[in-house]
């Protein structure tokens, strides 16, 4: 599952981006949106299901949709997008090395550097939100649940905004933008309590959610074009590694009494990731 996952997640936005060139961050940003009501609204259906019949048919129902998903792709994508040109025709000593020039150029390292900070955001917040909210801010867990899935529902509007924004100004302003409003409020969690608050701040959280269909169209919009689905799919597979040690540290610090000092570092992650899309924001228009 993980592999056809990951396979898929790389070849949608390399497709998306040749298919939609004008408007890139937009159309990641609806794709993203789609998946995330499918967070929202699946499991609540799969656990419905595994509750009257039992948990295989709550796995088994959802066969038939991917079924469906993949005649769909094969029917409405191109069977190329990119051309006919590829850099990477055959595994060799120089292709490896087009592959590393084409990654190493400074804009896509900041770039990527900041998907590496905001997978750390990701991967921490989402691992313990809704441990975080029973435990240290007093609510039920299934009340948890349920503020959890509202940060969820709420990127189905911010991630099309967040890439309707990126189309207008620019991928690193909005990247930046989304960093530190996601950053304000890892910042304001720590200071709230009650339902309502929670509720609030929860939906600013989202802002992290509209990051990523930025910074994916900026990432791979700085790749060379025959290199693109290998040069993207490589650095995703870098940032994602190494963010994966992100949930262990913040389950570290709550097992130590330090719940909110771990969210707060998470905020620090995002105000850096702001602060260098800012940075390539400026440089670039000097």
């Amino acid at each position: 599952l993980g592999a056809a996952t990951g396979a898929y997640a790389t070849t949608r936005f390399t497709s998306i981006t040749d298919l939609y060139p004008e408007r890139t961050a937009t159309a990641l940003g609806v794709c993203s949106a789609a998946g995330n009501v499918g967070t929202v609204v699946v499991p609540a259906a799969a656990g419905a299901v595994a509750v009257a019949a039992g948990w295989r048919l709550g796995f088994a129902g959802v066969a038939p949709l991917f079924a469906l998903a993949a005649v769909g792709l094969w029917i409405a994508v191109p069977a190329r997008t990119s051309g006919a040109t590829s850099a990477l025709d055959e595994l060799s000593r120089a292709t490896l090395a087009r592959l590393v020039a084409g990654v190493l150029t400074p804009r896509t390292l900041v770039l990527t550097a900041t998907m590496l900070l905001m997978s750390v955001v990701y991967q921490g917040f989402t691992s313990f939100y809704p441990t975080y909210l029973a435990t240290t801010k007093g609510l039920s867990r299934g009340t948890a649940a349920v503020v959890y899935g509202a940060f969820f529902a709420a990127g189905i509007v911010v991630q099309p905004v967040a890439g309707a924004v990126a189309d207008r100004v620019g991928d690193e302003p909005a990247a930046a933008g989304a960093a530190l409003a996601a950053a304000g409020a890892l910042g304001a969690l720590v200071t709230v309590d009650g339902l309502g608050p929670l509720v609030a701040v929860s939906l600013a959280l989202a802002a992290q959610l509209g990051f990523w269909p930025v910074a994916q169209s900026a990432v791979i919009g700085s790749l060379p074009t025959e290199m693109q689905g290998t040069g993207f799919g490589f650095l995703r597979t870098v940032y994602l590694l190494v963010a994966a040690a992100a949930p262990t540290a913040v389950g570290g610090l709550a097992d130590r009494g330090r719940f909110d000092e771990a969210f707060l570092l998470l905020g620090g992650c995002a105000l850096v990731a702001a602060g260098l899309a800012l940075g390539l924001a400026l440089a670039r228009r000097d």
